[in-house]
């Protein structure tokens, strides 16, 4: 397309002629540039009212007569877009290319970079692409990073072989931004076998000056299926003194398949010596998939366990696990004096959500006497909703002894809507 439409340019060289005549008498070069500039206003209207072959046109017309003038250099960038918008890209990509050799000082060759990469973007495996993309990883400090962005974006549609080499450039060369190599990682591994991946993650884990990339370096282990994966991962584990680095080699792990793998998480669970956070996390994503097993090693592991934030997350991830089994277990926790009163008050909170019926609900009130678990319970009756939940908080706001018990109980009637609840909220007002 691109030349071709010069042959009906001629007729947009009339307007030129014209201009050339009411200003005969202004010196060559002056007159040169009054041509090219209404050229350039012509264009650049035709580009408002969407007139794309129009306006490539006229662009085209300032370089064909006017190429010493400084409009010059940006008409390719405008003959590109309206060439981009008409879905020639080969050609706009030409134009681009020829802007960038010859008219790197042009207003619009930052503009032009930024098409070049759009551009790309759409053109998967295209042969000009490739180079433009390398080019542009390795482009001036001038360049934006949104440019860039295009830039690596593009290269998600391009063949492993070609886009590995300018992605390992990328990532590694620690002058660039934090953020795009960051993003530069997630491509890498998309686009990598195992062992490379593996190879290259594990280096900028080690050696990454950033931290932010290091650590998500450490994440995007997660999604390499490889032993190495799985030992650079428990080395991390074992050996690392950031919080942040340990937190992403819990879930990482986690998410392999390998048993070393989810023993290690099981190990960070219970290691008195792992910040709690991260002791915590483990315990989370053990309790993640309801793994028999694992619910099974954190109730095991759970007596030896002195930090109670660590002791409420094993009682979240049983209860999440739900099954008689664990509810009974729940129970006896809850039923337990010698465990702190929180801890207790949590299981309690946890029966209810792991699926205990509103009667095992009410004969545990019944069996119990502290005041604190029974508060707990008036709680978790009254977050049932049931009808036969309504009865004993009824029962309990008319004849408990304790004061402090009717009135929770009278509290969360308020909250009920049912009619039972509100006859009896209406009488004692009336009294």
């Amino acid at each position: 397309m691109f030349r071709k439409y010069l042959a009906t340019a001629a007729k947009s060289i009339v307007a030129v002629m014209a201009i050339a005549g009411s200003a005969s008498a202004m010196p060559a070069m002056q007159q040169q540039s009054v041509e090219a500039d209404s050229l350039y206003r012509q264009g650049r209207s035709l580009l408002s009212d969407s007139r794309f072959e129009s306006a490539a046109r006229t662009f085209a017309l300032i370089r064909e007569n006017h190429r010493s003038s400084t409009r010059a250099g940006d008409s390719y960038y405008w003959e590109a877009f309206a060439l981009y918008r008409l879905g020639d890209g080969a050609e706009a990509l030409q134009l681009l290319e020829e802007q960038q050799r010859d008219h790197s000082d042009a207003r619009t060759s930052r503009d032009g970079r930024s098409l070049m990469s759009r551009i790309c973007g759409d053109r998967a495996g295209d042969e000009r692409c490739a180079r433009v993309v390398a080019e542009q990883s390795r482009a001036d400090s001038d360049v934006s990073d949104e440019t860039r962005m295009m830039a690596l974006n593009a290269l998600m549609n391009m063949r492993p072989e070609r886009a590995l080499p300018v992605l390992r450039r990328f990532v590694t060369n620690y002058d660039r931004s934090p953020e795009l190599r960051v993003q530069a990682l997630y491509m890498l591994v998309d686009k990598a076998g195992p062992a490379e991946a593996t190879e290259l993650l594990i280096s900028i884990a080690n050696d990454d000056p950033h931290r932010e990339v290091r650590r998500q370096a450490v994440f995007w282990l997660s999604e390499v299926d490889s032993e190495e994966a799985v030992d650079a991962l428990l080395s991390f584990a074992q050996e690392s003194g950031d919080e942040e680095l340990l937190l992403q080699a819990v879930f990482a792990l986690s998410q392999h398949d390998s048993p070393r793998a989810m023993n290690a998480v099981r190990a960070m669970a219970a290691d008195a010596e792992i910040p709690i956070n991260v002791r915590r996390q483990a315990v989370y994503w053990m309790g993640s998939e309801g793994n028999d097993s694992d619910i099974r090693a954190l109730k095991a592991m759970y007596p030896d366990v002195r930090d109670r934030e660590v002791r409420t997350a094993i009682v979240h991830a049983v209860a999440e696990a739900g099954g008689r089994e664990n509810r009974e277990w729940l129970l006896q926790l809850a039923l337990d004096e010698d465990e702190p009163i929180e801890v207790r008050k949590n299981a309690m909170y946890f029966i209810g959500e792991a699926g205990a019926s509103v009667p095992q609900l009410i004969d545990l009130y019944d069996s119990t006497f502290e005041t604190e678990m029974r508060t707990q319970l008036i709680w978790v009756l009254a977050e049932t909703g049931e009808e036969t939940a309504v009865d004993k908080l009824l029962d309990i706001a008319r004849n408990d002894p304790e004061i402090r018990l009717r009135e929770q109980a009278i509290f969360w009637l308020g909250e009920s809507d049912d009619p039972r609840a509100i006859d009896f909220l209406l009488e004692l007002i009336d009294g």
